[in-house]
């Protein structure tokens, strides 16, 4: 069975630098299995997560990761039949979520 989840672009870049940004190599790669495990199970049960009004207008959900990192994404599809029920869309510190910070997004 593979993903239940697709990952941007952006999002892939987001979790090559949160891994790159971990010293120890075995850490590293710990924290890229844990959270594609993590994703996997987020897009079991779509619609995890919570609206943040106060940062972005956009449709997408916030969920947190380890409580350090944001995964922000959005429902794609409900039905059980749908290949990837959610779109990742950004893996980022918290202590980045900002209002200037999603300006421009096309998402």
């Amino acid at each position: 069975m593979g993903a239940s989840y697709l990952l941007t672009l952006h999002a892939q870049n987001d979790i090559d630098l949160e891994a790159d940004a971990i010293e120890n190599e075995d850490a590293a790669a710990r924290w890229v299995d844990d959270l594609h495990d993590a994703l996997d199970r987020l897009g079991r049960t779509p619609g995890l997560g919570h609206t943040r009004m106060d940062i972005t207008g956009h449709d997408v959900l916030f969920w947190t990761f380890r409580k350090r990192w944001a995964v922000i994404y959005r429902v794609v599809s409900r039905a059980s039949s749908s290949p990837y029920p959610i779109a990742i869309l950004r893996v980022i510190s918290w202590s980045r979520v900002m209002p200037g910070f999603w300006l421009g997004a096309s998402w």
